[in-house]
């Protein structure tokens, strides 16, 4: 809506001419004499009423829009500058431009984490708030149960994107997907003003703070931390962390449904395409939600973080002995390799001489230097052994013998 502000400084003005002009047709028609002149008087404030209606004290920033109240009806929005509201008739409520964005149930430094042993219930003045915490289950939500316990929500399409739940096959080694787990959940919310009256008429002030964002706020989180409770206390933590897209989305259409937006991308009755998370209703764009990286204890962590070590060693420990075997293996193999060609080698070789041997008997001369080897190799051996023609006759024959055998 565009800004009236010259409508509403006219309309003060009349009135406040109006006053004065009944003003002096009183002292006129008085048959007193007053000490004041009443009319100059009534000139003086009117004057001053304007001067101050234009809350030069009280300028709205360039990152803020006002929405300016007349008698508690919203009017018209105000930009930056100083705002003509002219006092006890008109209100001015600011409201930034940017998205706004918040962390429930706090920001960290916020929340009251007790020790062991002590309750969540921060101490009085404090000005911190209870953690939300939420405990997993300890098995894994099947497909079957998973359909029926988020219906709708299990598959759906958000943004031209489909979601759909994932319940998981394979169990962790972890502790993370058979312990039952409590853990703080932290989750954030985001949205933008884009139509400041609409806000204004819909979104009542914090019974708190008396701020509207934040009473909006408040009802996103409520909306955030029902959801969250009832999906998380279904699956494990393993399972959560799986699907944490998937639950982002599931929240994000929660809030939708409770601002008066729609939840997936539509075309309306007049071909106006509706974007999931605008609310005309509430007048702002919902830009997001969120869970956040869960939070153990420290107990827990150490715990987890044992198991995970553990389960790296045995892991290593498996494979350097895995890896040590195959060494062995290998080096026996290549230990036997190297015997059998050598023995193939060593066979192979004397198969040669023996055969040489033989061409070289078929030769007068040959027969002739083989009884001088063999005599001059008995000789040497310490054994001498005399044979006579015959004998060495024998030995060539013998000889033949071995040739025809490996041939």
């Amino acid at each position: 809506m565009k800004n009236r502000g010259l409508t509403i400084f006219g309309v003060t003005t009349a009135v406040l001419f109006v006053l004065c002009l009944l003003a002096g047709i009183g002292y006129w028609l008085s048959e007193e004499e007053l000490p004041v002149n009443p009319v100059m008087v009534m000139i003086g404030l009117s004057l001053s009423y304007l001067v101050v209606s234009w809350r030069f004290w009280d300028p709205i920033s360039a990152d803020q829009i006002g929405v300016r109240s007349v008698l508690g009806k919203p009017y018209d929005t105000v930009t930056a500058g100083p705002p003509f509201a002219p006092l006890g008739v008109v209100d001015i409520d600011v409201y930034p431009t940017a998205t706004q964005q918040r962390e429930f149930p706090a920001e960290p430094g916020k929340v009251y984490f007790p020790t062991e042993g002590e309750s969540d219930t921060p101490p009085t003045g404090s000005g911190l708030v209870r953690p939300l915490r939420i405990t997993f289950a300890n098995k894994r939500l099947s497909k079957e149960k998973a359909l029926v316990v988020f219906g709708e929500d299990y598959k759906f399409t958000l943004n031209h994107r489909e979601h759909i739940f994932d319940h998981g096959d394979v169990d962790d080694a972890d502790g993370l997907s058979n312990a039952r787990v409590t853990a703080v959940v932290f989750h954030i919310c985001r949205f933008r003003i884009f139509d400041p009256i609409q806000f204004t008429i819909s979104v009542p002030p914090s019974s708190e703070t008396g701020n509207r964002i934040d009473e909006a706020f408040r009802q996103m989180e409520d909306e955030q931390a029902v959801a969250l409770t009832a999906i998380l206390s279904q699956m494990t933590v393993a399972q959560a962390i799986l699907n944490i897209g998937w639950i982002n989305a599931v929240l994000f259409r929660k809030v939708c449904r409770r601002i008066g937006a729609p939840h997936t991308t539509i075309t309306g009755s007049t071909g106006a395409i509706e974007e999931a998370g605008h609310s005309a209703k509430w007048g702002i764009d919902l830009e997001g939600t969120a869970v956040k990286p869960f939070e153990f204890n420290r107990s827990l962590n150490k715990d987890i973080t044992g198991v995970a070590q553990a389960t790296f060693n045995a892991v290593s420990t498996i494979r350097t002995a895995e890896a040590a075997k195959k060494a062995a293996i290998l080096a026996g193999q290549a230990a036997s390799q190297a015997a059998k060609d050598l023995e193939q080698g060593t066979l192979e070789g004397r198969a040669a001489g023996l055969a040489k041997v033989g061409e070289t008997l078929e030769k007068e001369s040959g027969r002739e230097a083989l009884a001088a080897e063999v005599a001059r190799s008995l000789g040497a051996s310490g054994n001498t052994i005399v044979v006579g023609t015959d004998g060495v006759k024998e030995l060539i024959g013998l000889v033949k013998a071995v040739k025809k055998t490996t041939n």
